[in-house]
């Protein structure tokens, strides 16, 4: 029996990306194919089990099972799945479930594929199907060829590879057609499209499933050459029609390339510089004409049946031997080693060997490509004098590529942290580490407690921490504590029946109950009152709470993150804030610094600020002022960054041209002064001679010259208190 079709070869790239142990049997029960998988599964090699009877490699009770499952198959027709299997592997029982698909070639050749699970680990029929179903997904949508479903003839699901033959963009392309959209009228053999496949089709939908080739048409009018594979597929009691189709014009122009080339690489190979021959079970086949030179022969014709060993000295022989047993063996084998050559007059000499071994059917074949290294032996003698010199300049190569690589992971941190945050600017080290320690807790459902100034950004990472958590798909529910009144606090959070108190006229959901499978951010949580306290606290404990005005539990799955301004301790100690609930709340706490904590990052906000104010006061401001720059670094922005994005806004709207020119708040523009550090005193007047020298620092009348001082120490000096020349 030929098993060498190209329906073979359809099948076997198709199965191969399965992840199922599968074997191909014939009609009698005897293998023909197995992957890899199943052998691993039974502790065999595929190639050892190839025309064994299945009853040879199965334990009885599985063989016996097998077989009246593969008989019933090849009688009905259709694939049949198997009652549970216990067997036993390796001293283990496991349970096995096969499914055997029979398959008709030639409308008379019978075979059977069956796939194997081990289904001995399965937690539960939900989610066994869960797993199979996304691996069919992740196969059919991966599938090199078009795998498309037919319904009343017409499709209905089909792969990526298949919108791509039809020459579509998308499914919507393609599915609602049928597969006569995309042929010819007629078919290369003169017969009409349409009637010819239809026959086809009742075919496949009988139960024999089909294998042909079909001229189809793109979705432009071009024409081409398919190969199609047709077999029915039963759902849900209902019939569809399952199609596999690989374009195979590119194939039969390739072909056509390969045979106008043959004659080129035979030209090629004759006159190659490097020795190119090749062996079936050790004896020389085919040679090129630098073959025959490399070994002292005058013609090709010399060399061909001689055996490979006659070309290798003798004290080599053992070690190529075994290099062929172990090859025949299937075990793992070097591609390139050095041995000793040996001409025809006797001459040994050093090679370089290059060997590609492959079974073909009964034969053994190799390719090599062999070269005469006697120079580079001799190069690497007079090398090895050098060595020692070359392993000190490897060592400082080793020792600057680690510093370096030792910057790339700062550095590649500040880029991850700036793309995970897209919406929180900050470079300074506290940032920094708030920042990493969020991303860390985020994919938890523990309870975060933010504490900050008012204006540090607490919401802003409350919600960074949402939309990086497993929940980034439901609701951020902000509920402002503060802003509630204490006569209805209780009601907004947890919901009330109507008529629960005067003016409750209607049922009204509380916003746990809105965020129930989301995160709910409760800001200002300070401000709560001590019975809504405890409510929340047992929320927090419980998960779950009663409306007002109503007896029935409800359940919620919430992620709580909450924010203060407020000193928690403090209000503990003075009764307005409960211990145990701070105690709950308290399980991740993160601290935002306030902004005069982190002054590197004052510019780098302001620029933030200025490209989000420019288009909408059709302003082009690209530089600040030295004087403006040393005010926002100055000063203390005891209302953070929410101050600051508002100075800013302001001092746009009075600016005029290209120059912002920055106004602090007349009350507050000393806030550090006048008794301010040596640093801040410093760094201001080294500021007003900068500004005053337009920045240059060296030669005559630079600011290194009016200052008294070195320009290497200016510029270190300038580095340290953190001034740099406003673009």
């Amino acid at each position: 029996m030929n098993h060498h079709t190209s329906f073979y070869d359809l099948i076997d790239k198709f199965i191969s990306k399965m992840d199922l142990p599968i074997r191909i049997v014939d009609a009698d029960g005897v293998v023909i194919w197995m992957n890899q998988m199943l052998g691993e599964l039974l502790g065999m090699h595929p190639d050892e089990v190839k025309n064994h009877q299945e009853s040879e490699i199965l334990s009885a009770f599985h063989a016996e099972v097998s077989a009246k499952l593969r008989v019933e198959a090849l009688n009905i027709m259709r694939h049949l799945k198997s009652i549970e299997i216990e067997t036993e592997l390796d001293g283990m029982n496991i349970s096995l479930c096969e499914t055997s698909y029979p398959f008709v070639i030639d409308d008379s050749t019978k075979i059977v594929v069956t796939t194997t699970s081990d289904i001995t680990r399965l937690k539960s029929f939900e989610q066994a199907f869960k797993e199979t179903d996304n691996r069919y997904r992740t196969l059919f949508n991966s599938a090199s060829d078009g795998i498309f479903i037919l319904s009343a003839g017409k499709l209905i699901e089909c792969n990526s590879a298949t919108i791509q033959i039809f020459g579509g963009k998308e499914e919507s392309d393609i599915l609602g057609r049928t597969p006569f959209d995309f042929s010819p009228e007629y078919q290369p053999d003169g017969e009409n499209s349409t009637r010819k496949g239809e026959d086809l089709i009742a075919k496949a939908l009988s139960g024999t499933p089909q294998l042909f080739y079909w001229r189809h048409k793109r979705l432009n009018g071009i024409e081409f050459d398919a190969e199609i594979a047709l077999n029915d597929l039963t759902h849900s009691g209902k019939v569809y029609l399952q199609a596999m189709i690989r374009d195979i014009s590119i194939q039969m122009k390739t072909d056509e390339k390969l045979r106008n080339s043959e004659a080129q690489l035979r030209a090629l190979f004759d006159h190659a510089q490097y020795a190119i021959g090749t062996s079936v079970n050790g004896s020389t086949h085919m040679v090129n004409t630098a073959y025959a030179k490399l070994f002292g022969y005058g013609t090709t014709d010399e060399l061909r049946g001689t055996p490979i060993l006659n070309l290798i000295a003798e004290s080599e022989h053992e070690r190529i031997k075994e290099f062929i047993s172990r090859r025949m063996k299937g075990e793992e084998v070097p591609g390139v080693y050095e041995t000793i050559g040996l001409k025809k007059d006797g001459l040994e000499f050093p090679m370089e060997v290059r060997v590609t071994v492959y079974q073909q059917e009964d034969d053994l074949t190799s390719v090599v490509m062999m070269q005469d290294i006697s120079e580079r032996k001799q190069a690497e003698k007079e090398i090895e004098g050098a060595n020692l010199d070359l392993k000190i300049a490897l060592d400082e190569l080793k020792e600057l590529k680690d510093k370096i690589e030792a910057e790339n992971v700062i550095l590649r941190e500040e880029v991850r942290l700036s793309s995970v945050y897209k919406n929180i600017v900050g470079k300074s080290d506290r940032m920094k580490s708030v920042l990493v320690q969020a991303e860390q807790v985020a994919a938890t459902d523990s309870t975060v407690l933010i504490l900050g100034e008012t204006g540090t950004g607490k919401e802003l990472l409350a919600r960074a921490i949402h939309e990086m958590s497993n929940r980034k798909d439901k609701s951020f529910i902000v509920v402002n504590c503060a802003a509630l009144p204490a006569t209805l606090v209780e009601s907004e959070l947890f919901g009330r029946e109507k008529g629960a108190f005067t003016g409750a006229i209607s049922r009204q959901i509380g916003r746990f109950e809105i965020a129930d499978g989301a995160t709910i951010f409760l800001d200002e949580i300070g401000e709560l009152p001590l019975d809504t306290q405890s409510k929340l606290l047992r929320v927090l404990q419980e998960g779950h709470f009663e409306r007002l005005g109503s007896s029935k539990l409800i359940q919620v799955d919430v992620r709580v993150i909450a924010a203060t301004n407020r000193d928690l301790v403090s209000e503990i100690k003075q009764g307005r804030f409960r211990e145990d609930l701070y105690y709950r709340l308290n399980v991740f706490p993160l601290e935002l610094p306030p902004l005069r904590d982190r002054r590197e990052d004052i510019l780098l906000l302001t620029w933030t600020f200025i490209e989000a104010f420019k288009d909408s006061m059709g302003k082009r401001i690209n530089k600040i002022s030295a004087e403006g720059a040393g005010l926002l670094e100055n000063y203390s922005w005891p209302g953070n960054i929410r101050e600051l994005k508002n100075v800013i806004e302001r001092s746009m709207i009075k600016s005029t041209g290209n120059i912002l020119r920055i106004e602090l708040p007349e009350d507050r523009s000393t806030a550090l002064g006048p008794h301010r550090g040596l640093n801040d005193m410093e760094r201001a007047h080294i500021l007003s001679v900068l500004e005053e020298t337009h920045w240059r620092i060296r030669g005559s009348n630079g600011a290194a010259e009016i200052l008294e001082m070195k320009p290497t120490t200016l510029a270190s000096r300038m580095k340290r208190l953190g001034i740099v020349r406003p673009t």
